[in-house]
């Protein structure tokens, strides 16, 4: 009955242990920054320049990285001199991007050019880009969204001074 008694308990044990190992592992998977998760791009076609560091795929293409997603037709990851990914470049019609920040307030955006800076944690819409940011909208040919500090940030180019409704951005902030 002793013996009995100690492998139930050892089993209890292992069993509470596995547990805890396994709501620690999908903790850690959950709650880890997206930066430590791997990119994992989709496509119809690709070509791979390892040298260069230039990786371009066609057709179709969705990227995924944890919460992240991208979907264009054309995406261009470039990789910097260590190695790491430095920028992806989206373009489509539109190329469109979707996330959230901590896990509660989504994010979906669309233009013309879509580059998403993984180590800077930035997205940069160009042309005709438009975001979603929970409730608030935004509306302008450049927005540029810092993940990490949860601004955006809109530019008109020189060469786009002349006051027309194209070239304007316009921001809708909703009550809270």
């Amino acid at each position: 009955m002793l013996s009995l008694w100690i492998k139930s308990r050892q089993s209890t044990s292992t069993l509470k242990l596995c547990s805890v190992a396994g709501i620690l592992f999908f903790s850690s998977v959950i709650g880890a920054s997206p930066n430590t998760l791997p990119i994992e791009v989709l496509s119809d076609a690709a070509e791979v320049d390892a040298d260069a560091g230039i990786a371009t795929h066609w057709g179709n293409v969705t990227m995924k990285q944890g919460q992240r997603r991208i979907d264009s037709e054309k995406l261009t990851v470039f990789r910097n001199h260590h190695g790491d990914v430095d920028t992806l470049t989206a373009s489509g019609y539109p190329a469109r991007y979707e996330g959230s920040v901590d896990n509660y307030e989504e994010i979906f955006g669309h233009a013309s050019m879509i580059h998403f800076f993984p180590e800077k944690n930035q997205v940069l819409l160009e042309g005709q880009a438009e975001l979603n940011l929970g409730k608030d909208h935004f509306n302008g040919p450049h927005l540029l969204y810092d993940i990490e500090e949860k601004t955006v940030s809109t530019k008109t180019l020189d060469s786009q001074v002349e006051s027309n409704k194209k070239n304007r951005t316009m921001i809708v902030i909703q009550p809270r």
